[in-house]
């Protein structure tokens, strides 16, 4: 009982016992299950709005049955496949500036919301850059690689946008520290700046210079009609490992990011995997692949701000 009164409290209240971390990683685990699940639904709405027959395929896709995409205009099936991920990426957003000014309005249910946040943000970024993926004859696959594909976008601005999604990406973690920030109280005070030694600085620089040139042999080998899946995998892992690197574990603010958010992240995502291989590969396998870097380079960002505040938190204020 006393793990889901400090769940309810609020970050601030949150202490590092294993039985609150654990509650914490049950809350991860649902709300990202239940957001994968809404942007599914998202699909199956608009596919159906636009006069196309939309089914779920699997745990975590929905689109016209195997087959038939050649049935059906190919706006029509460019509007339901982005309809999904721009609903993620306007609530991630959106979310970030309503956790900060009425914080009240979630109340119990803020750290749920949170991750939210933290899955919608970087999802710009990440759907930039997988749409040089391969998309079969019925568009599923990537939902950006497939609106690219009905839209018959030429691969060589895809490659572009890959490259540039990948930074974004990157960036897009300075966000995340933002809406973290704006929710946990521990967050605002733990503002000491810490540097982290110079073999530290110099590895972390080394695994950024990696992870943006595999970002770039994944848009490159797209061009030449080759696979790019273990290039894209390289530039997730490095900026994670990067930021890992760069990041002084000891400093108050790294520390609460992992007590509060990273360790209960990485366990909510871990504990989804099993149901990634359910009828079929899904996206449960995989999904903490892209949301569990821009937490690890939050915590990095987090040990070099000396604000202490994030300037949506401000503007709350």
């Amino acid at each position: 009982m006393k793990n889901a009164v400090a769940i309810a409290q609020g970050p601030s209240s949150f202490s590092s016992s294993r039985g609150v971390v654990l509650t914490q990683s049950v809350v991860v685990a649902l709300s990202i299950a239940a957001v994968i699940s809404l942007h599914e639904l998202i699909h199956f709405v608009v596919g159906r709005i636009t006069g196309i027959p939309a089914v779920f395929t699997g745990l975590t896709s929905a689109g016209v049955p195997e087959g038939t995409a050649a049935l059906y205009p190919q706006s029509a099936l460019a509007l339901m496949n982005a309809s999904a991920p721009l609903f993620t990426v306007i609530v991630g957003f959106g979310l970030y500036p309503a956790l900060a000014r009425w914080p009240e309005i979630f109340g119990r249910a803020r750290y749920f919301f949170t991750w939210w946040a933290i899955f919608g943000i970087p999802y710009l970024g990440l759907q930039m850059m997988i749409i040089v993926n391969h998309v079969d004859s019925s568009g599923h696959g990537a939902d950006s690689a497939a609106v690219a594909g009905y839209l018959h976008v030429p691969m060589s601005v895809r490659a572009i946008v890959c490259v540039m999604g990948f930074v974004l990406y990157m960036v897009s973690a300075v966000w995340v520290l933002g809406v973290i920030r704006a929710v946990d109280v521990d967050m605002q005070v733990a503002h000491t700046a810490t540097n982290v030694c110079l073999w530290r600085r110099v590895l972390g620089g080394i695994l950024i210079f990696g992870a943006i040139a595999c970002a770039v042999t994944v848009a490159r080998r797209a061009l030449l009609g080759t696979f790019p899946g273990p290039y894209m995998v390289g530039a997730f892992l490095g900026w994670a490992l990067a930021a890992a690197v760069l990041t002084p574990w000891r400093s108050p603010a790294a520390r609460v990011v992992w007590t509060h958010w990273l360790l209960p992240g990485a366990i909510g995502m871990a504990a989804l995997i099993p149901f990634g291989f359910i009828g079929g590969v899904n996206d449960y396998a995989s999904i903490w692949l892209p949301i569990i870097p821009p937490v690890v380079a939050a915590a990095m960002f987090a040990s070099r701000d000396v604000s202490g505040v994030s300037p949506i938190a401000r503007l709350a204020r």
